[in-house]
């Protein structure tokens, strides 16, 4: 069983034995070019955890899409700024471009060849908990809601910077331990 509660890391701090399920934000400061420089540390503590018996880290579906489209968005707007597009809109001045199909193609790769290298994949939600994430007033992002729903389902930790998930904690304590690192966004 996890432990309840909210925890701050320190930069350059080893994780304590357990699943953590890495939460989108945290692969962008580690594989996202534009979002490195942003890392408050998380890159430290994941890669000097990765190889400590007893921490296993985790991915879900939701997670995956979420970086893959993060990723492309965060590239579309650097075109964006790199050819004075005014006015940008993503499906229309980016996704038809060679840069969106490498962008694509090298997000895919990352995923291949580093969130699952770092990263088991965690068990799908069951129907229990995916309508537990349908029911719940208290969610405004359904992906966070069902990123919590399947860290509850396989009980993992979360390592997080997205202060929504602190609030959905607020609200219900019994929600799984959630590990944090610095100012939240």
């Amino acid at each position: 069983m996890n432990q309840l509660g909210t925890f701050k890391l320190h930069k350059n701090s080893k994780l304590k034995n357990g699943n953590y399920l890495l939460d989108t934000n945290i692969f962008l400061y580690l594989l996202d070019d534009i979002q490195q420089k942003n890392d408050p540390g998380y890159s430290d503590i994941i890669y000097e955890s990765n190889n400590l018996e007893g921490v296993n880290f985790f991915v879900d579906i939701y997670i995956i899409s979420e970086f893959i489209n993060r990723n492309l968005r965060n590239s579309g707007y650097a075109y964006a700024k790199k050819n004075n597009i005014s006015k940008y809109n993503y499906k229309r001045d980016y996704r038809s471009t060679v840069d969106f199909e490498e962008t694509y193609e090298y997000s895919l790769d990352l995923v291949k060849n580093d969130i699952l290298t770092l990263c088991n994949m965690s068990k799908s939600l069951d129907r229990d908990y995916l309508m537990g994430a349908i029911d719940n007033p208290q969610a405004k992002d359904f992906n966070d809601q069902l990123i919590i729903n399947d860290a509850v389902q396989n009980d993992l930790n979360i390592i997080t910077h997205d202060r929504d998930y602190f609030k959905l904690k607020s609200i219900n304590p019994d929600l799984p331990a959630m590990y944090t690192l610095g100012k939240l966004k």
